[in-house]
């Protein structure tokens, strides 16, 4: 299972930008949002694995292993379909913690932004 930190989270933002990869960037700050709440509700994103685990497609939408998967995919974004997909298991975690429906709406604005697209 991938994991990513905070660092790589930051890293994935500044990859994937919204002008080129506006679904991947958006599952980044998806991403990123979740990992902000983790580590405010929680001991933080590092030692609670239940956020990290309900992101895991997140994660391989925009986590790379080699170069040339890199290059592909700052060259080629994911769907809009695919990019809903991949935060779908992050809301479903979100209700099942109990999560407050406005930090839960926070957590994936990006996503429902880049439906319009």
């Amino acid at each position: 299972m991938p994991t990513m930190n905070s660092h790589d989270i930051a890293y994935a933002l500044r990859r994937f930008q919204p002008e080129t990869t506006p679904n991947r960037h958006a599952v980044a700050l998806v991403l990123q949002n979740l990992q902000r709440w983790a580590d405010d509700n929680s001991d933080g994103w590092a030692y609670w694995s239940a956020p990290s685990r309900a992101a895991r497609v997140a994660m391989l939408q925009v986590a790379s292993t080699t170069n040339a998967e890199n290059w592909q995919r700052e060259a080629n974004d994911i769907t809009p379909k695919a990019a809903r997909a991949a935060v779908a298991p992050i809301k479903g975690f979100l209700t099942r913690v109990g999560a407050r429906d406005s930090d839960a709406a926070r957590i994936v604005r990006p996503i429902t932004l880049t439906e319009g697209a």
